[in-house]
Formats: structure tokens, C-alpha cells, sequence
């Protein structure tokens, strides 16, 4: 499932880009997500599950603001969606569904800052949809079938990319007798070599899918000059049956 796929021109690209910065009144600051810092220049246009619904007193903030921020995202970026829709039914033929309960996928976005040319972000593996209840909306999925993707939709001049390894962390259903947060604080200490990691490189307008499954991370940029920007559309997909429910 490790595929870069076209999704939008240049132009499509630029625009979206301005779009991003005219709405940035919405970015919501995600710099503690990445760093020990406050003023790393990270940011999000909407909720995502595994930042917003790990603490179960909280998970109002997450449904709260994925029904204000779903709006906004959809009435500005539904060309997008639509195209990415075509995208996965050409490529996986299966059908694009969403739950309106739950954030729709959303930008993250890395303003120029050295601090990116060391870090950006944990190795992890995607397992957060088990922080929502599918269930009560009739969906069954199998995990082995989820996906992960990202569109590039403006990268430092240096590129932007993403290290993959082989190896998935055990997280089953039959886990969940423990928190997420201990299953996280888990699969954070797991060590890595680097010499065992692939990297795939991002390219502006094009769309990359991977299984979410496996173990990856955000790879550093090479050199970000002062006028970089990382900008892209993250999402995640459960499938059940012939369809993918998107969702962040």
C-alpha cells in the first residue's frame, strides 16, 4: 500500500496553500504535541483523536469541536475531499463514507523552524481508532484493512518524507483490558534502528497510503530555509466491507 498517487496540479496546490493561511484564525497550536516547547511552530486545521481523545474526561473537546471544525473544513476544502473519494475508489474500489460524530480529516501544518530539521514527531504506529465507539454506528472492520494517508500540498525545498519500518506493535481488541495512554507510553519505548527504516519521499500533489499498521515517523527536513512550509492533508480509514470511513 506504499504508493504516491496524483491528486492535484500545481495550481490546486497554491490554492489550497492560500486557503490554509486565510482560515488561520482556526490553527490551533499543537506545538506540546511534538516538543517540550510552546513555541514551535506546529499547527492543526481541526481535531485529531490521538491528541484530543486520549483522556476520557476531555473527549468533549474532541466531538465539541469536530462538529465546528468539520463544517468549516468541508465548506472550504470539499473539492479536495471529493477528489481524494475518487482517488480511493479508483485505486482500492471501495466507496467514501464519514461519521459525522467524528473529525474529519484535517492540515497539519510546519512553519520554518530549525527545530524541525532534528524532530518531528515520535515513531508510532496509527491505532487510535480504537479511541471511538464505531459500533454504535453499525460498523465492524477488520484492523489489518486500515489505512493512513498524506497529501502534500506545499513541502520545504528540501522535500518532506516518511520513515517506515516492519514491525507493527501487538495492539488487538482483545489489549484494551489497559489504557490507551499506557499502550502509547509502550509503543513511544520501543527501539528502533535506523538502519531498518525505509524512506519514502513526499511529493507536492500527490497522495501517499500506507496501512497505518506498521511502525513510522515524520521524517526530519534536510534543510528549512525561512521561507519553508510543510503543509498537508492527514487522514486515517477503517474499512468495513467495501467501504473506508474517513476520519482524524
Amino acid at each position: 500500500m506504499y504508493q504516491n498517487i496524483d491528486l492535484l496540479t500545481p495550481q490546486e496546490c497554491k490554492d489550497i496553500r492560500d486557503k490554509i493561511f486565510s482560515l488561520k484564525k482556526y490553527w490551533i497550536n499543537r506545538a506540546r504535541a511534538l516538543s517540550p516547547f510552546d513555541d514551535v511552530p506546529f499547527y492543526c486545521i481541526g481535531v485529531a483523536s490521538y491528541i484530543d481523545c486520549i483522556d476520557p474526561a476531555k473527549d468533549h473537546y474532541y466531538f465539541d469541536n469536530a462538529k465546528i471544525m468539520n463544517k468549516i473544513i468541508w465548506e472550504n476544502f470539499s473539492d479536495l475531499f471529493k477528489k481524494v473519494e475518487a482517488v480511493i475508489k479508483k485505486e482500492f474500489g471501495c466507496e467514501v463514507r464519514y461519521i459525522s460524530d467524528f473529525a474529519l480529516p484535517g492540515f497539519q501544518i510546519y512553519l520554518a523552524d530549525w527545530y524541525f530539521e532534528e524532530f518531528t514527531g515520535p515513531k508510532h504506529c496509527d491505532f487510535h481508532h480504537y479511541l471511538l465507539d464505531w459500533s454504535k454506528f453499525g460498523i465492524d472492520f477488520d484492523p489489518e484493512e486500515n489505512m493512513t494517508f498524506t497529501a502534500a500540498i506545499k513541502l520545504p525545498k528540501s522535500g518532506g518524507g516518511i520513515y517506515m519500518w516492519d514491525k507493527t506493535y501487538p495492539y488487538t481488541k482483545e489489549a484494551k483490558s489497559i489504557s490507551y495512554e499506557e499502550h502509547r507510553n509502550r509503543m513511544y519505548g520501543i527501539e528502533l534502528p535506523d538502519e531498518e527504516r525505509t524512506h519514502y519521499r513526499y511529493e507536492e500533489g500527490k497522495i501517499f497510503f500506507h496501512t497505518g499498521n506498521k511502525y513510522h515517523q515524520v521524517a526530519p527536513i534536510d534543510v528549512m530555509e525561512n521561507d519553508d512550509e510543510r503543509l498537508t492533508l492527514q487522514g486515517h480509514a477503517v474499512r468495513d466491507k467495501n467501504i473506508f470511513y474517513l476520519f482524524w
